[in-house]
């Protein structure tokens, strides 16, 4: 797999806001590990390394070429017990997704692929306008608006109050602090060369 960068962190502004995970960014041009190695290093600073919650965040590049292997490490997680979230934006979706059983999809106005998500949360930059989603999708979802700054608190109102769904405002931190774990990354790819 292709990670890079590997964080203990809070979620911050959907449901889980607040909860301690373990992040991975996926993507392009970081570090190179085989998917075995890495639920090794996730269980060990899991385990062994202070985060209490059993979740794992995968963020990032989630749909990049680099990972389409992402699946065998999903399978590891949910083995050991751990609880694999995936976060994506609204135009792409992994290969791997029906693996993971906790989706957010991160949408603003523009055009979404509309995948069954846990969480949408919708990135509202103007009061006019309104996602489509999908009733037989998303019945059970969670909505979470994050409204930009130049949204006005009437605004943001008036949307909630014509909207068919149920949105909750986020609450979004100025600064959350982090451990990162990044540098273990490396130790990883140099051990562990594919």
């Amino acid at each position: 797999m292709n990670i890079t960068s590997m964080k203990i962190r809070f979620l911050e502004g959907g449901l889980a806001s607040g909860k301690l995970v373990l992040a991975l960014e996926l993507g392009k041009g970081g570090f190179k590990v085989p998917s075995h190695v890495l639920l090794e290093g996730v269980l060990r600073h899991v385990i062994g390394g202070g985060v209490k919650s059993r979740l794992v965040l995968l963020t990032g590049d989630v749909a990049s070429p680099e990972n389409l292997d992402a699946d065998d490490f999903i399978l590891g997680l949910g083995a050991q017990g751990m609880i694999p979230i995936l976060e994506t934006p609204g135009y792409e979706i992994p290969s791997w997704a029906g693996l993971v059983a906790t989706r957010i999809a991160r949408i603003t106005e523009e055009p979404w692929l509309r995948f069954a998500a846990s969480e949408i949360v919708y990135t509202m930059t103007s009061p006019d306008a309104e996602p489509e989603i999908d009733p037989s999708l998303h019945g059970g979802s969670s909505f979470v608006l994050t409204p930009r700054s130049n949204v006005k608190a009437a605004e943001i109102l008036g949307f909630m109050t014509r909207s068919r769904w149920p949105w909750r405002i986020a609450t979004r931190p100025v600064s959350l602090p982090y451990v990162d774990l990044t540098p273990s990354l490396a130790v990883m790819e140099k051990e562990n060369p594919l």
